[in-house]
């Protein structure tokens, strides 16, 4: 499996075209790891409070890191922090069995990510093993999920890998491809006539142009194209000795471009048109967002269901409607505005945005600190008979602040993105204006996802202050 690898499966998924699969990169395999890692921890900690009665370790751990050095070691060392360890080898190994077994991921399906085995033909050519016993495929997923539970291994197996393939892929033949998306441009011809085809000609090329540039070798009678295997050329220095064939070149490299001149092929009863124009989307703009919310929202969720279990009605005693408990700030509205501002923007800034040069640790450190005993304290008043107090008192600014780490979250995984794709281009040698491409396109994003934040969190601070202080004094503490 030498040099980079593109798999020609044309097909549907999702009820989207799919034109090829494409060897997925670093940075979306470290995405997938988080997402599957909060995931694992999310379902260790429910059973081991549920089940076992024990405490949410991996809560207290950064809370007690941040504020508590010295509790630490009392924490960890003890059967509590044996049981957990063993938890969670346990749930790491059978969830990575089960879902490599059925080629997907959590993290990889937001991803569009599956894993696709490989087999060597009798001439020497690699191509899909679409034919794998489910023993055989069970055996190489146990591989992969013993790999993925022993501590670091994953870290180990990706620096061994050669041309983005780990080294536990080339030993059992596999290989984690992202699919490409292709969608019909209606209303308009390959004839140059139409205004939109001018727009998108310097990024359209023929399926004939895109089939000889990865040398797939496909079938006079094309209605069946499967699993043909090219070489990706996208991250390697490309010998070329015509302009026309840089500019494909070129083309191909870019998160979006456009193909027509389709053969009669036939996707699940959907033939493409041979003179129409598809526009095929190599890279989701939002991936790294729909990251942010699930890496958020997972351990913001598990909290509560922990609370539930871990709290009663008294443990955080809601405060009762009367009008004798009117909320009024000491140091008035204004105050109390600034004051939210500069606790929450000192969290996003610390932990989701400078976070990202952390690889993520930081991040981990935030999310689980932050949202621990605020969301203690709303299981608490789920129990009380005036859970609504939650209505009024929580609801207003916690979809705007939440939203602000989350985009805080996304800001900070730009600048992780930057630092592996720094990475990665010393090491393949990527010539300097490839890679200054990338750090621009990669801080382009950063900072638009930090202004976001920003406004967000300020957004929230003032509807905390004062719409959730007015909601409170006229509509909830109203009894006499």
């Amino acid at each position: 499996m030498k040099g980079n690898i593109l798999i020609l499966e044309t097909g549907k998924q999702q009820k989207k075209l799919i034109l090829y699969y494409e060897l997925s990169d670093y940075f979306s395999r470290f995405l997938s790891y988080i997402v599957d890692l909060f995931f694992i921890m999310s379902i260790v900690t429910l059973v081991e409070v549920y089940f076992f009665n024990e405490p949410p370790i991996i809560y207290q751990f950064p809370y007690y890191y941040l504020y508590t050095h010295n509790s630490i070691q009392r924490l960890l060392l003890n059967n509590n922090g044996l049981d957990f360890l063993l938890l969670f080898l346990l749930i790491n190994f059978f969830y990575y069995l089960f879902t490599y077994f059925f080629g997907y991921t959590i993290g990889g399906f937001l991803l569009n990510m599956r894993v696709r085995y490989l087999e060597k033909t009798k001439d020497g050519k690699v191509k899909v093993n679409s034919k794998l016993s489910p023993s055989e495929k069970l055996k190489k997923a146990m591989v992969k999920s013993i790999t993925m539970t022993i501590p670091f291994m994953p870290v180990i197996d990706n620096l061994l890998s050669k041309n983005g393939v780990k080294y536990t892929d080339r030993l059992i033949h596999s290989i984690t491809v992202i699919s490409v998306y292709m969608k019909p441009m209606n209303g308009l011809s390959n004839s140059g006539k139409n205004k939109m085809v001018a727009k998108v000609k310097s990024r359209l090329i023929t399926y004939d142009e895109f089939i000889e540039y990865h040398k797939i070798d496909v079938k006079k009678d094309r209605s069946n194209i499967k699993n043909g295997i090219g070489k990706m050329n996208t991250n390697a220095t490309i010998s070329m000795g015509t302009a026309h064939s840089i500019r494909i070149s070129d083309i191909l490299k870019m998160k979006i471009f456009y193909l027509t001149g389709f053969p009669k092929i036939n996707i699940d009863n959907e033939a493409p048109e041979q003179n129409g124009i598809y526009k095929v989307i190599r890279k989701q703009y939002f991936s790294i967002f729909y990251i942010s919310l699930f890496t958020y929202f997972i351990p913001f969720i598990t909290a509560i269901l922990v609370g539930l279990h871990t709290t009663n009605v008294s443990t955080f005693p809601t405060p009762l409607p009367l009008a004798t408990n009117k909320y009024s700030p000491a140091n008035g509205y204004a105050g109390l505005q600034q004051s939210l501002f500069n606790n929450n923007i000192e969290i996003d800034l610390k932990f989701f945005i400078l976070g990202g040069i952390s690889m993520f640790f930081l991040s981990y450190l935030g999310i689980y600190s932050s949202v621990y005993i605020p969301n203690l304290i709303i299981a608490s008043s789920l129990h009380s008979q005036y859970w609504y107090f939650l209505i009024y008192a929580v609801v207003p600014q916690a979809i705007p602040e939440a939203l602000g780490y989350v985009f805080g979250i996304s800001a900070g995984l730009h600048l992780s993105k930057i630092l592996v794709d720094s990475f990665i281009s010393y090491v393949r040698g990527i010539e300097s204006g490839t890679f200054l491409r990338l750090i621009y396109e990669n801080l382009e994003q950063f900072f638009i996802y930090f202004a976001i934040s920003f406004f967000l969190i300020l957004f929230a601070s003032y509807i905390e202050a004062y719409v959730t202080s007015y909601l409170l004094n006229h509509l909830y503490f109203v009894r006499s």
